[in-house]
């Protein structure tokens, strides 16, 4: 059976206590470490950061589902056992499908590639008669506009970040950036930008 929106509007706000703000976005991100269901719906980016999806479950029987048309884009249909869920544009942020977490933009699913606090890296892989190809993408806040992982796009937005900046021209641009680097296989880019704030390698991969 299905259920309302106004049904729908109830059962979230009954979780509202998922969606307080975070003040440190990677270490509150790295320190949930318990049990992350498989599949779930972020409502905010909070949800993401904070590892509590809605909707988490485990089971094959009931998985997330999204659903493209012309009238119907932007909607996200979570399917369980016994009801489905539509949660409309503006109504969610991203959602976690078989352990891979994605945020949601006008009906586009970008793979979270990287977490880092100040550095959010997505890729998103396009589909074409020639093969397959896989666009980088990022943003300087978990909420704010993903932009090209492009440099102009770095300069511009890391204009008061010097330090990263003269890290980022002594690197040959575009593809070395995007080859993964050891200990963690992190792309260049993102332990190029951790190198520069000395931040601790991310912990996301092994959250996975």
């Amino acid at each position: 059976m299905g259920i309302t929106n106004f049904a729908l509007r109830l059962v979230l706000s009954m979780n509202a206590w998922s969606l307080n703000p975070c003040p440190d976005e990677q270490s509150a991100f790295i320190s949930q470490r318990d049990t992350i269901p498989k599949h779930g719906v972020y409502i905010t980016a909070n949800d993401f950061l904070n590892r509590r999806p809605r909707f988490g479950h485990t089971k094959r029987r009931e998985g997330i589902r999204i659903r493209y048309g012309l009238m119907n884009q932007n909607n996200l249909y979570v399917n369980t056992f016994d009801s489905t869920f539509k949660l409309k544009a503006g109504d969610y942020w991203g959602y976690r499908q078989f352990n891979t977490d994605y945020r949601v933009i006008k009906g586009i699913a970008y793979e979270i590639e990287s977490i880092s606090d100040g550095f959010y890296v997505y890729k998103h892989v396009s589909h074409s008669s020639d093969g397959s190809s896989t666009s980088y993408f990022f943003s300087r806040r978990i909420d704010s506009t993903i932009l090209p992982l492009k440099r102009k796009n770095l300069r511009k937005t890391y204009k008061d970040d010097k330090v990263f900046i003269q890290k980022l021209e002594l690197v040959k641009w575009p593809m070395s950036l995007f080859k993964e680097v050891p200990p963690q296989d992190k792309l260049r880019i993102v332990a190029l930008y951790e190198l520069s704030h000395k931040h601790q390698i991310s912990n996301y991969f092994i959250e996975k």
